[in-house]
């Protein structure tokens, strides 16, 4: 049996282009941005405070700069009232610098070090002192700086490279803390978690006091 063809419009084809696409894009056949979900201050944290910042690295005095350029962003963005007594909070961010490395990138035809990199981990917790509860942590919380020798043009000294990765440090807590999810620059699955069902993981087991 011979069966007969239709010619197809060109109207057609954009008509069902156009119904179709919210199908697929829905059903995974095409990728799509995904927006994870914010996780906010509760209601009742009106102040806050920052914990002076652990440092287990063999870097001296890191963990007291990056604290200081976090609590100035606090003050800075003035969402929040930030106070100096972590007793006197209603919440806190405890941190903690886990790795610091300096690593030469490129060099010259004399083999001196022209272009380097700093990358950097932290663990970030974020204490409810009301509850006296941990309400998210981010284990690999970490900022990376590719910059080039202060001998070169557009270069920077160390510690030039370092001030820049501490404020960029400093935006991302203060962002994390107030908006929530999806403002992290963290290897850390939690920065973009992802919908499980039920029963795939347990609750997760908060500290029942504060670590104060």
């Amino acid at each position: 049996m011979k069966l007969r063809q239709f010619p197809i419009k060109p109207g057609f084809l954009v008509f069902a282009l156009v119904v179709t696409f919210p199908f697929f894009s829905g059903c995974g056949g095409l990728k799509s941005e995904y927006v994870p979900p914010a996780i906010i201050l509760p209601p009742h944290v009106k102040s806050i405070s920052v914990k002076p910042f652990e440092n287990q690295t063999s870097q001296p005095g890191i963990g007291n700069k990056l604290w200081l350029a976090v609590t100035d962003e606090f003050i800075r963005d003035g969402r929040i009232a930030y106070v100096d007594d972590v007793n006197k909070s209603n919440a806190a961010v405890v941190g903690t610098v886990k790795r610091y490395v300096e690593t030469e990138l490129s060099h010259d035809v004399n083999l001196v070090p022209i272009e380097y990199q700093l990358w950097v981990i932290m663990d970030l917790k974020f204490l409810d002192r009301t509850i006296n509860q941990y309400l998210w942590e981010e284990p690999y919380l970490e900022q990376k700086l590719r910059y080039f020798a202060e001998t070169e043009p557009g270069g920077k000294t160390i510690e030039e490279a370092r001030e820049e990765l501490w404020d960029r440090f400093a935006n991302d807590i203060v962002r994390r803390t107030i908006e929530g999810f999806g403002t992290v620059t963290s290897s850390s699955p939690r920065s973009v978690p992802h919908k499980k069902s039920e029963g795939d993981y347990p609750p997760p087991n908060y500290p029942d006091t504060s670590p104060y």
